[in-house]
């Protein structure tokens, strides 16, 4: 393929495929060591895996975020885990020093050029010429799941998230998916809206509602979790 460099994202903590940072270090240098067997220079990094990175699962949802951060104005956990990668990929390929690759990749987001770039390789391959975030397609039925109670965000089950796209007809259905509205410790209302599904049909997205309302991905709780008194009775 003509690859010189390569930097590599290996998601780390529970419900990721590397549990642990000791296993994904382990992963990170059998690849390293394969890379090597056929002259591509490597790195590995080692990111945070407990909640999914940005808001949207599923491809059309993915491919509309990663446009909004090439437009410069996605999430700003997708830009600088974004930025901080390229920039990696960058000092390696001697185009910036080390230790400044990031600001290179955010300056180069910021000129319009990564959006120019991308567009012309998705028009070289048959793609939509000038495609932007807002003219990517979702899913024409959607519903959204509320918060049936006040409190903090405390954890997001990336595994029950994945079963509720797949009811959805993600990946196979491009443009199914869920968009997340909330975070890990941010608080919400009764009433607020927590995740929104799309799909294709009608049949699918019942479907995921179903699944949606069988599970608890999204974990809530209060300021006091709970009272330990001293009082004897």
């Amino acid at each position: 393929m003509g690859v010189n460099n390569m930097v590599f994202d290996i998601p780390t903590g529970i419900q990721t495929k590397m549990p642990s940072r000791t296993k994904a270090i382990d992963f990170a240098h059998s690849l390293i060591g394969l890379c090597r067997q056929v002259d591509i220079s490597v790195e590995s990094a080692l990111t945070l895996g407990y909640q999914p990175i940005g808001y949207n699962i599923g491809p059309a949802l993915e491919a509309k975020e990663a446009l909004e951060v090439l437009e410069g104005k996605g999430p700003n956990a997708v830009i600088e885990k974004s930025i901080e990668l390229a920039g990696i990929l960058l000092e390696m390929g001697g185009l910036s020093s080390s230790g400044s690759g990031a600001n290179l990749a955010q300056e180069i987001i910021k000129k319009g050029k990564a959006l120019s770039k991308f567009q012309e390789i998705v028009e070289a391959q048959g793609g939509i010429k000038g495609i932007t975030s807002d003219k990517v397609e979702l899913g024409e039925y959607l519903h959204v799941i509320k918060s049936n109670i006040d409190g903090y965000v405390t954890g997001i089950d990336n595994t029950q998230i994945k079963k509720i796209c797949s009811a959805a007809g993600a990946p196979r259905e491009k443009k199914g998916g869920v968009s997340l509205h909330k975070k890990m410790g941010e608080f919400v209302h009764t009433g607020d809206p927590l995740f929104t599904i799309y799909a294709n049909s009608e049949s699918k997205l019942s479907t995921a509602i179903q699944v949606s309302t069988s599970m608890s991905p999204y974990n809530i709780e209060g300021m006091i979790i709970s009272r330990i008194s001293s009082i004897v009775e």
